[in-house]
């Protein structure tokens, strides 16, 4: 049995970069993945051939996706993290 056999993962950002990667690697421990991205369809469609390729069982998402079990954010931030006052983050 898989470590994530039986679970199902929500993988956000997964059209791409690390999102991608993590995508990949969970469906490779077992558990379907929901390959989530806001921008990108084709990307994730790609990631989800990519994992059907390694075996694993996916499918893209681009809404509102019930209750997951895991829940990865792996959508990157644009400007300079570094720069950004605590009232910033607060919002």
């Amino acid at each position: 049995m898989s470590a994530l056999s039986g679970r199902t993962a929500w993988v956000t950002g997964a059209s791409r970069g690390i999102g991608r990667a993590v995508a990949r690697r969970t469906a490779r421990s077992g558990a379907p993945a929901a390959v989530h991205c806001a921008w990108g369809a084709q990307e994730a469609r790609e990631t989800v051939e990519l994992i059907g390729k390694d075996g694993g069982r996916a499918f893209a998402v681009q809404a509102e996706f019930g209750v997951p079990d895991i829940l990865v954010n792996g959508a990157g931030i644009a400007g300079a993290f570094v720069d950004a006052t605590g009232g910033t983050l607060r919002g």
